[in-house]
């Protein structure tokens, strides 16, 4: 018998038990020497002795191949990495779910996490093939979630990350007419999934959510040199060997005996802000589980991760209080001019979120948090390139033509002066003028009517940038 079988099978539940090191020496027939040997290798199983430095190296090894806005996000996809070396032990896995632009490196990461978790890749294949290849606890990384598939791969999609979370769901299971076999479809396991614009409440329900955003720079190109040449050394083969440890070390009871204990139970309150009977409680307990086996203290990851969840998930309301926030500041002054005589308005932040949270006062609720009003900004269309840092205050450089659409076209302005601003210096590299070409031209390029184009940015910028010449269509 190995070393590790003995200690699991044979010192380990004396050890449970009770009984003195003398007791267990005369059960076991050893001396005294010899089980402080073993005793002093497993008294820290393997897998928590391994499992920071690990940590540490996936967290890194993120940082280098694709860009994030802090440290926290790096530490969450590193977790759901080595969840995915444990899954089979786990009662049920979070998924994580990253909302971004195009070309902020969503697909990039995606392939990192499949390298390091041994898992797959959500394509446009057939049903059987995908049946075929998917197993139990498997990992599956789904890019472009809001882009529409055939129905049938949209149906397995959609059971995927439907069922796919708790350990004893069902199987997907259709019937192949061809065939006239039905096919069985192993669901549980992991789940990254990524997407530009909006995806099921159901889905951000089970998620983790962390948003990415396109990095500015030349020295970005190391990103994209190490999307074309990844540098993973032998990481995911010494995550595997990580994972079989750190399952035999916490089998499936002794998973559920620790879920039972105050301890455990206190730590999962500190990483959710919803504990109790919700679901945020339930991702928590997946999460910390695997915090436990690694020995990593992530509880804040966690926390934060749970507030993006539930910004995430805002409700249609909230993105309206922020459009009337801002329009209430751009039409504070008596004095009115037409947005359409000027190319670019500049807004403080920071007025925008005061008369949020002066009207919430009022209503007697909690003022709106950094990370809430950062993505509501997001929801409503305020593109990270054009809020910028002046002097430690963040502004809002908002093209024109974005601030049509907020009323119709018929949005007027208020004196600049009343917004007791300094006009900010433009980016070398884009003008005033080219910022609204830009909406206006992607949106020709993406195929939208010319009829839309117009009503979105009226018929006077249209004709100014001459879109029915760029590639002529009608």
């Amino acid at each position: 018998m190995s070393d590790t079988k003995f200690y699991m099978e044979k010192i380990l539940p004396l050890i449970a038990e009770g009984l003195s090191n003398k007791e267990i020496c005369e059960k076991l027939n050893l001396d005294m020497t010899q089980l402080a040997a073993f005793v002093k290798d497993w008294i820290q199983p393997f897998c928590q002795k391994d499992g920071p430095a690990l940590f540490a190296e996936v967290v890194e090894t993120i940082g280098r191949h694709v860009h994030f806005e802090d440290e926290s996000s790096k530490r969450l996809i590193a977790l759901f990495v080595m969840q995915a070396h444990v899954a089979l032990a786990l009662p049920g896995v979070f998924y994580i779910a990253v909302p971004g632009a195009k070309g902020c490196g969503k697909t990039n990461l995606l392939a990192i996490v499949r390298t390091l978790t041994n898992g797959r890749m959500f394509e446009n294949t057939s049903i059987a093939a995908l049946a075929r290849s998917m197993r139990y606890g498997m990992t599956v990384c789904i890019d472009e979630y809001d882009i529409d598939r055939e129905k049938e791969l949209n149906e397995v999609r959609d059971a995927l990350v439907r069922q796919g979370y708790k350990a004893d769901g069902s199987k997907y299971i259709r019937w192949d007419p061809v065939r006239n076999h039905p096919d069985e479809i192993s669901v549980f396991g992991p789940k990254i999934v990524a997407y530009s614009g909006k995806i099921n409440p159901a889905l951000l329900d089970r998620s983790y959510v962390v948003p990415m955003e396109k990095y500015v720079g030349d020295d970005g190109y190391e990103f994209t040199r190490l999307g074309i040449w990844p540098e993973l050394s032998d990481l995911t083969d010494r995550l595997i060997k990580w994972g079989v440890r750190a399952m035999t070390a916490y089998p499936k009871t002794a998973l559920a005996d620790m879920g039972k204990t105050p301890a455990f139970q206190e730590a999962v309150k500190r990483t959710t802000t919803s504990f109790g009977a919700t679901r945020g409680s339930e991702l928590a307990t997946y999460a910390t589980l695997v915090s436990v086996m690694a020995d990593i203290d992530v509880a804040k990851d966690i926390e934060t991760a749970d507030e993006k969840r539930l910004v995430e998930d805002g409700s249609i309301d909230d993105q309206a209080e922020v459009r009337t926030a801002l329009l209430e500041v751009l039409t504070g002054s008596d004095q009115q001019q037409s947005l359409a005589s000027i190319t670019e308005i500049r807004i403080p932040q920071k007025k925008v979120k005061d008369l949020i949270n002066e009207w919430r006062r009022t209503r007697f609720e909690k003022p709106i948090s950094d990370a809430r009003f950062k993505a509501l900004r997001r929801d409503i269309g305020i593109r990270e390139a054009w809020v910028r840092n002046v002097s430690n205050r963040l502004i809002w450089a908002i093209p024109t033509a974005f601030l049509l659409t907020l009323r119709g076209g018929q949005a007027n302005l208020g004196n600049l002066a009343n917004l007791n601003e300094k006009p900010v210096q433009q980016d070398d590299k884009v003008s005033q003028v080219s910022q609204v070409s830009l909406g206006v031209r992607a949106d020709f390029d993406s195929g939208m009517p010319l009829e839309k184009i117009i009503d979105k940015y009226g018929p006077d910028l249209v004709e100014r940038e001459k879109i029915p010449k760029l590639g002529g269509r009608e």
